[in-house]
């Protein structure tokens, strides 16, 4: 077991990270103390690459106790990163997300760190045990080898592929940022917020107001996790934006319940609406020549429609704008395929990329044959949901089209004179279900329809083929393969086919194909009204006084983080010089040992700086709508001068609080 010996302060008295914790930190080193806490201070060969202490790096090295005997956790990263504490090393357990696929590379070998997903661990050798008393609280000290502040390492790992990260849900959102174990503790505190947010005020809020509320959250959050990176990060456009966007998803997700909750409260008369119009077109079979859409239409379009059912899965309103952009891309792509495959068959030799193109209006004729045929559910709610609480896309993003487009095709649908598509019927009209006398007689059409050597042999000409008969052609082939393998064939009777079927069969109320109860034309134009009048009462975005905010803050932000940068590299070079020479001069004078008020501290730019969201916070001068520009640089030197005179103040009040001697432990266990 260890010995208890004298105490030799030499190692902490030159040791810069300690005389700023006992400089600026002695109020919170009393209440870190023995047995729940322990505090770690990296040796000053660990510490060369860091001239600047943040309050997030002085948090990494505070550990708190958990439940669980010898493992804590620090207050930088909270739970993210565990620490067991052994004899004489410190084995740290990192928590996140890295997207590794296993193994160790040689970085991983060299700091003794075992790759994996999700969890990495990492050895730190434990040099020395203090038990430091100040006034009444006895303070357990770890001199360590190494830092334990990893953002840097963090941001070294994700630099290489950062322009790579896609977020289009949920998931994907958690997992980016739970990659920086900095993020954690402002995580937590968020849910927590949220949490108290929608059990006290959000049932009583109106919808304008839960707005604001959750953007002012989403910059507060944005505002703590980016000053937790290094200055580098801090103003990488990219990393601000990918950060904005994921806790787009995450502030939103962790209140969708109650928020969807209340966006189908409002919107739900104007969904039952729509739903019974979609309904009534998906039962008439409405074909694309009926409706006045181009005839790339007629195709079919399965992945698409799946992506616009499945909306109603979906925890965020980013992630179902996501999923609206998704469905548009399919329907692209879908119709490109089908161009190219027709210019194909017909040996086109023109440029193959031109003839594929699809316009604007024939994707627009997509979406409103996938709309209907998806049956989506709550769709004007998801617009509502989607044209206010999506935060972090400016107006002219793609995503924000797609939504735009959505819209549109909606009004399209609710538009229509259903008396007058009925008086062209579709020839011949659709059948959703077919006997297997039926199928064998498509399948025999079909064949008759591609048999270009028959037909040239009698001298007829090849009749014009159209997407919608290759579909039915390479269907027919795979049932004929399939009639090939087995013996039997179970027959699926919900695919759609053109088949000949008589008018007064359609018609009939008393069949399953009847045309549905339609409304008169007074009721139609009323409905019609109702709608166009809902979807103009609300924006395409948000509101732009929210945007203006978004946009002010987040330039003060980078102003403020740039003046720090260059303020703390000039002062630091200038007075790191006079400070050494400080502490030289202080233990000759006292004999080789520092008294408590000898010392001098670092320099003031080393010193950590308020937030500047604090700042913000306690300026009355700074309501709901700023009435001066954060941007502005007079304005941003009137809240430092309030910082500095504030942050003076704190440390005289400090000053009373002194060290006294405690004891040395070597080989202490835990």
């Amino acid at each position: 077991m260890m010995q208890e010996q004298n105490m030799t302060n030499e190692v902490l008295l030159n040791n810069a990270f300690f005389l700023h914790l006992k400089k600026h930190y002695s109020k919170e080193l009393k209440v870190w103390r023995e047995p729940e806490w322990r505090i770690c201070i990296p040796t000053s060969d660990a510490l060369d690459s860091h001239e600047v202490f943040s309050q997030h790096f002085v948090e990494c090295h505070a550990l708190h106790q958990t439940s669980q005997l010898g493992v804590f956790t620090s207050l930088g990263c909270g739970k993210s990163i565990t620490y067991e504490l052994t004899e004489n090393e410190l084995v740290r357990h990192s928590h996140i997300y890295r997207g590794t696929s296993g193994g160790c590379n040689h970085e991983d070998e060299k700091h003794g760190r075992q790759s994996g997903v999700g969890l990495h661990t990492t050895r730190i050798p434990i040099n020395d045990i203090y038990l430091e008393t100040m006034e009444e609280s006895l303070v357990h000290i770890l001199v360590v080898s190494a830092v334990l502040d990893s953002t840097i390492e963090e941001e070294t790992y994700f630099h290489t592929h950062l322009d790579s990260v896609r977020l289009t849900t949920n998931e994907e959102a958690e997992q980016f940022l739970n990659s920086f174990s900095s993020h954690q503790p402002v995580l937590d505190s968020v849910a927590a917020r949220l949490h108290h947010w929608q059990a006290e005020a959000a049932a009583s809020q109106p919808l304008q107001e839960m707005q604001t509320y959750l953007n002012d959250v989403l910059v507060d959050c944005w505002e703590d996790i980016i000053r937790r990176h290094s200055l580098d990060w801090q103003t990488n456009k990219i990393f601000q934006d990918l950060l904005y966007n994921a806790l787009d998803f995450v502030v939103v997700g962790k209140c969708h319940s109650m928020l969807w909750w209340r966006i189908r409260e409002k919107c739900g008369s104007m969904d039952d609406l729509v739903s019974l119009r979609l309904k009534h077109l998906r039962t008439a079979c409405f074909t694309h020549s009926q409706l006045q859409l181009p005839e790339l239409c007629e195709i079919t379009t399965p992945a698409a429609v799946v992506e616009l059912a499945a909306l109603g899965n979906l925890e965020s309103a980013i992630a179902r704008l996501h999923s609206m952009h998704a469905a548009i891309e399919l329907l692209q792509a879908h119709g490109k395929q089908a161009r190219a495959e027709l210019q194909s068959f017909k040996g086109s030799t023109a440029d193959n990329e031109r003839l594929s193109s699809v316009s604007e209006e024939e994707v627009l004729g997509l979406l409103t044959m996938a709309i209907i045929e998806a049956q989506c559910p709550h769709l004007v709610s998801n617009l509502y949901y989607t044209s206010h609480y999506v935060f972090s896309l400016p107006d002219n993003h793609p995503l924000r089209s797609s939504g735009n487009l959505v819209r549109t095709a909606l009004k399209s649908i609710m538009q229509l004179d259903i008396s007058e598509v009925l008086k062209t019927p579709t020839k011949p009209p659709i059948r959703k279900e077919m006997s297997l006398y039926d199928l064998m007689q498509v399948a025999n059409a079909v064949e008759q329809r591609f048999e270009r050597p028959r037909r040239e042999e009698v001298g007829q000409s090849t009749p014009d083929i159209s997407s919608l008969d290759l579909y039915y052609q390479q269907l027919t082939d795979r049932v004929q393969r399939s009639t090939m393998e087995t013996s039997s064939i179970d027959l699926c009777p919900s695919v759609c086919f053109y088949s000949p079927i008589s008018e007064a069969s359609f018609n009939s109320p008393y069949s399953p194909l009847g045309s549905p109860v339609l409304p008169n034309r007074t009721a139609q134009a009323g409905l019609v009204n109702s709608i166009v009048e809902f979807f103009s009462a609300f924006p395409s975005s948000i509101r732009a006084s929210l945007r203006r905010k978004q946009t002010e803050r987040r330039e003060a932000v980078a102003s403020a983080t740039v003046a720090e940068d260059s303020g703390n590299l000039a002062s630091a070079e200038a007075s790191k010089d006079d400070w050494v020479h400080g502490l030289t001069h202080g233990r000759r004078r006292h004999g080789g040992s520092l008294s408590p008020t000898s010392h001098r501290s670092p320099p003031e730019s080393s010193q950590p700086h308020l937030r500047f969201s604090s700042l913000v916070n306690s300026n009355p001068a700074l309501g709901v709508e700023e009435t001066a520009s954060m941007s502005d640089p007079h304005f941003l030197s009137a809240l430092t001068s309030q910082a500095s005179l504030s942050e003076d103040d704190e440390r005289s009040s400090k000053s009373g609080s002194k060290f006294k001697s405690g004891k040395h432990v070597r080989g202490a266990s835990s």
